[in-house]
């Protein structure tokens, strides 16, 4: 269950490098 937690994980910080990048 704890891989489940880690790959969300992930995919937020996947998730926030895109926004970062379309801000600029």
């Amino acid at each position: 269950m704890a891989n489940c937690q880690f790959q969300a994980v992930l995919l937020l910080i996947h998730w926030f490098e895109i926004t970062q990048e379309k801000s600029e």
